[in-house]
């Protein structure tokens, strides 16, 4: 029996190194957001932002200023 579970120890410790050798090598290959340059105002697509409210008259004031200080050119905030 404790043969079986050396075997199982086994393959799991390999499992995980595997895996985390597979993550750190795509995570390595992966380039950097820093890379890139900001896109130009006119190229960004436009985005709405949705969001239901029932019973948060405490919260909404504080929710909606948060929502409003988000800098992007083309941004829709919409609530019911």
């Amino acid at each position: 029996m404790h043969l079986f579970g050396l075997i199982l120890c086994g393959f799991i410790a390999s499992f995980w190194v595997f895996y985390g050798l597979t993550s750190l090598t795509a995570r390595c290959a992966c380039r950097s957001s820093k890379t890139f340059a900001p896109a130009a105002d006119a190229d960004c697509p436009n985005i709405s932002i949705l969001f239901a409210a029932r019973d948060e008259q405490e919260k909404l004031a504080a929710a909606l200023a948060t929502l409003m200080e988000i800098e992007y050119p083309h941004l829709e905030v919409c609530g019911g």
